[in-house]
């Protein structure tokens, strides 16, 4: 999406006339790239704080998971019950693991977006240039 600094406009899409680039909206003449900017150039590492703060969320869960399961194996082999003992130690792992693997994945988008929208002003520098 594109912002016309003439007319504020947005829009996805450009008319070039003549090495011009055009606003389809309010047609106003503009050099290229000079005036045409993209609404995503002021974000910073601290955007989404809601994601992090769920990631963060995830983080806590997963260690939480593995204090209980370590405790519940503890009492649950005071009572000699094998099966129950494996079984507990194998969800309290899975489960740890999991909500580990939550928090990451929601980080991984974060990144992803950063360097996509990097990415993007980097292209957009080099075919002002």
């Amino acid at each position: 999406m594109k912002i016309c600094s003439a007319c504020g406009a947005s829009t996805n899409s450009s008319i070039y006339h003549n090495s011009h680039v055009i606003c389809p909206t309010c047609h106003d003449k503009l050099k290229k790239g000079s005036a045409i900017k993209t609404p995503y150039s002021n974000h910073t590492a601290t955007d989404y704080p809601a994601l992090r703060t769920i990631s963060t969320a995830y983080r806590v869960l997963a260690v939480l998971t593995g204090i209980a399961s370590v405790v519940l194996a503890l009492i649950i082999l005071n009572w000699g019950n094998i099966p129950a003992l494996i079984t507990v130690i194998i969800s309290g792992i899975f489960g740890a693991i999991t909500n580990l693997a939550i928090a990451e994945g929601i980080l991984v988008f974060l990144r992803i977006e950063t360097n996509t929208r990097k990415s993007s002003e980097q292209l957009e520098q080099l075919v002002k240039n």
